[in-house]
């Protein structure tokens, strides 16, 4: 019996090892750890792990790729992976891993996944039968951040639910932030961001400001950027003043006040994130972005005046009392701190504050021309600051009265809005052009504020220093001014007598007809509109040529272009004689060529100009040629006199030549000498033959004589 359980271990063991020895030779089968997972896209990389199971004997290698058709990223743009073997060597069986590169970009997109395979074993029975396949989700982060809204006048009050209420008055020579954009929860990436102008629900609003009649909506041509890693809060709507809103790069709300009682009325705007921004969200509600207009408020006054001439503005029915200050703002009255220039104080009787006047208790304002013609046109606040018992220091730059000047606890003060200076006139940044002779000059777009028809146009070397008005010259006295018509236009008196005047640079100078303002005179042109270019070429100096020579043409000037013509004619703009016309060459130099007998007589011509840039000129006919720039004077060649026909002839008398300017024969003093000589020459021959003659006629009569004596 011992002998038999003996016999039964030995069995078990013998059994137990093949068992393992079996065992142990088996390759086993190799499988994904996982067939799903997934990754954010801000982790730089991504672990996909292998499984052996089922035995390690011997080695086994495998080769894992991307299956291209089944994936939605992409390679180089969302990650970087290509095939990778994996290698078992003889007794492992522990997990592998491989590494995927995930790219992160700056923009929101979809879902993105890739699909990895097992697409070689070996040997190839270790080819398993689960998880042959995996795919890896790329998940969008969350780090590109979110768009808040606020109001630029209260930054913690949030657009989304709270309208922001804007006046109606005229806004000032200065842009208003309305609304703020806040970068939040996230910075990464790049974010871009548009607004633009949409209807107003009525069901929330029925009462919607209308676009053109109310206000006018200019979109930012630019997209609002903010470059990775950037967060900061940015004014993203603005209320243009006027003057900037007649710009091209302008943008944002153009409002136009009125004098009727209305209700608040709606302006709806709506931001957009552009694609390929990285920004996730906007926190809005589907009405947008909401901006209120509210009336100008019962007590304001409006004051319109005209740019260089005296100002009244009368403050009685203002709130202004004997403890406030005033002073006159191109912005809006924000804070009694922020002081322009001009200050008055109220219980002043006589203070000259920079040009400022106040005549006695009447509070009547006066603003004199020469400060007006200094001031940009455009809508001026009068404010006052109250509420605050001012305390003085004295300022003898500014005040007359020891004791009174500038307050110096302004900022403790409430700025109120009491007057409003409405200031028409022309911008100073205006450029126009014509041309010389060109037989219409207008000026289409005269930009200002509150110009009107009837106003005043005048071209002028300056519009303000005394002297240069004294060299205005004449042509443009008689031609070169205008008024406004219906149309909007100036077009200029006279361009006839304005081609009389060299081309150049000039200044456009304006008037407005009023009591003691005449714009007759042109003194009472003070206001500068901006430059006039008078395209045209320059006076050229008297050029003498003679028959026979080439002539070359070489000019300076304004607004000259290569389709401009030359002609060299008796008279600028008449069809009389003969003429030369040449073509511009690289817009300066006109080639005339050889000047013939054939072509031009002898005489004085004009130099005449032409463009055919505008007007629908094409400097085919004499009355295209009206701009007179130079004088030729073409004379005969050597030995030949024009005696005003244009013919070029000998002079008839021997003893005349023509003169330096051959027109006209004038005695040669050398050829009179040579004459002189010959004649005494011709004298003393003939004196000498004759003496001759009678010696032989009285020797002939002697041997006469002699002959008969001897028979």
């Amino acid at each position: 019996m011992r002998h038999l359980q003996g016999k039964l271990r030995c069995a078990f063991i013998i059994f137990s090892f093949l068992q393992h020895l079996a065992s142990s030779q088996s390759v086993g089968v190799v499988q994904f750890a996982k067939a799903n997972s997934s990754m954010s896209e801000d982790n730089e990389l991504a672990y996909i792990g292998l499984i052996r199971t089922q035995g390690s004997y011997g080695q086994v290698v495998v080769t894992v790729g991307v299956v291209g058709n089944r994936t939605q990223a992409t390679w180089g743009e969302d990650y970087y992976f290509n095939d990778t073997q994996v290698v078992w060597l003889d007794g492992d069986s522990s997990a592998k891993a491989i590494a995927i590169q995930i790219l992160e970009d700056s923009v929101i997109e979809p879902l993105e996944s890739i699909t990895l395979a097992i697409s070689a074993v070996h040997p190839a029975q270790a080819i398993g039968t689960q998880n042959q396949v995996a795919q890896l989700d790329i998940e969008e982060d969350t780090d590109g951040g979110l768009f808040v809204f606020t109001s630029a006048f209260n930054s913690t009050e949030d657009v989304a639910s709270n309208p922001v209420k804007v006046s109606e008055r005229p806004a000032s020579l200065k842009k208003q932030c309305l609304v703020l954009a806040t970068r939040t929860l996230g910075s990464s990436g790049r974010a871009r961001l548009a607004i633009g102008n949409i209807p107003c629900d009525p069901k929330d609003y029925p009462d919607v400001a209308q676009l053109v009649f109310d206000f006018h909506w200019a979109p930012n041509s630019q997209d609002m950027v903010w470059e990775d890693g950037e967060n900061d809060t940015r004014c993203v709507v603005y209320r243009e003043a006027y003057y900037d809103y007649a710009k091209p790069n302008a943008s944002g709300i153009l409002i136009w006040p009125d004098t009727e009682t209305e209700k608040q009325e709606a302006i709806c705007l709506m931001p957009t994130s552009l694609p390929g921004s990285s920004a996730w969200g906007i926190a809005v509600p589907t009405s947008g972005l909401v901006i209120l207009l509210q009336d100008l408020l019962p007590d304001e006054l409006v004051t319109n005046c005209t740019a260089g001439q005296d100002c009244f503005i009368d403050l009685n029915a203002s709130r202004a009392d004997d403890n406030t200050t005033i002073f006159l703002s191109r912005d809006s009255c924000k804070s009694c701190s922020q002081m322009a220039a001009g200050i008055l104080d109220g219980d002043t009787s006589d203070v000259d504050v920079v040009g400022l006047y106040l005549s006695g208790a009447t509070w009547l304002l006066d603003v004199p021309s020469n400060v007006t013609s200094e001031m940009m046109p455009g809508s001026w606040d009068f404010c006052e600051c109250v509420a605050v018992p001012a305390l003085y220091k004295p300022d003898p730059k500014r005040m007359s009265n020891p004791g009174h000047g500038i307050s110096s606890r302004l900022e403790e003060q409430i700025p109120i809005a009491i007057a409003e200076l409405n200031l028409f006139g022309p911008f100073d940044s205006n450029v126009a052009s014509c041309a010389v002779g060109q037989p219409r000059c207008r000026i289409s777009k005269l930009l200002g504020y509150g110009l009107q028809i009837g106003d005043y146009l005048r071209i002028m070397p300056s519009c303000s220093m005394p002297g240069m008005l004294d060299a205005t010259p004449a042509g443009f006295i008689e031609g070169a001014w205008a008024q406004m018509n219906e149309n909007g236009s100036f077009d200029m008196n006279s361009t006839v007598s304005m081609s009389q005047v060299e081309a150049g640079i000039y200044k456009l100078c304006y008037c407005r007809e009023a009591i003691g303002h005449d714009c007759q005179s042109i003194r009472s042109f003070n206001i500068e509109a901006g430059t006039f270019l008078f395209d045209g070429p320059s006076y050229e100096p008297t050029i003498k040529l003679t028959i026979g020579d080439t002539f070359n043409l070489s000019i300076a000037g304004t607004g000259l272009s290569s389709e401009d013509e030359v002609r060299l004619a008796l008279k600028c703009g008449s069809s009389q004689g003969r003429y030369l016309q040449a073509h511009a060459v690289a817009s300066r130099v006109y080639y005339f060529g050889t000047l013939t007998s054939d072509q031009l007589d002898a005489g004085e011509y004009q130099l005449c100009w032409c463009t055919v840039k505008r007007d629908s000129h094409f400097c085919n006919t004499s009355e295209d040629f009206q701009a007179f720039f130079g004088i030729v004077g073409l004379q005969c060649f050597a030995g030949h006199v024009n005696l005003g026909d244009g013919q070029c002839l000998r002079c008839h008398r021997v003893w005349e030549g023509p003169n330096d300017a051959r027109n006209m024969c004038v005695t040669d003093p050398i050829m009179l000498l040579i004459l002189f000589l010959f004649n005494a020459l011709m004298v003393l021959a003939l004196w000498i033959l004759f003496s001759h003659l009678d010696a032989f006629k009285d020797q002939n009569k002697n041997k006469t004589t002699q002959t008969t004596a001897t028979k």
